[in-house]
């Protein structure tokens, strides 16, 4: 499979985090892709390498675990940033752990998140 430019992933249940990068980013300065399961995640992370993946809690803790754990376990070369949801602030070495770059609070706002996800990708 051949590998495209790095993008910015969002993992999430609900489109919350990956409106408001659309709505910050230009659509021609990086690509935004959704992800509401695991093994669509996986499929853009493994075509898509040195991609910045945002992982909302809020789709749950054990598919978070799973995607930070199969990105891990399988090089993939993804830069990972979680969001907290409601009490997870105790999992945050956990994600750390399985290779979370940052794990940030649910009140970070938009451009917030949409400029650590451009420094990331240029670095």
């Amino acid at each position: 499979m051949p590998h495209l430019a790095p993008a910015i992933l969002v993992f999430e249940k609900r489109p919350r985090w990956e409106a408001a990068l659309k709505r910050i980013l230009t659509p021609e300065a990086v690509l935004i892709r959704p992800c509401r399961s695991v093994a669509d995640l996986l499929v853009l992370c493994r075509s898509m390498p040195e991609s910045v993946v945002v992982i909302d809690l809020d789709a749950g803790i054990k598919p978070a675990l799973q995607c930070l754990e199969q990105a891990l376990l399988s090089r993939l070369g993804v830069l990972p940033l979680v969001v907290e949801a409601g009490d997870t602030r105790e999992l945050e070495w956990t994600f750390r752990e399985l290779g979370a770059l940052a794990v940030l609070p649910e009140t970070i706002r938009g451009d917030e998140l949409a400029a650590l996800c451009q420094r990331l990708l240029a670095e």
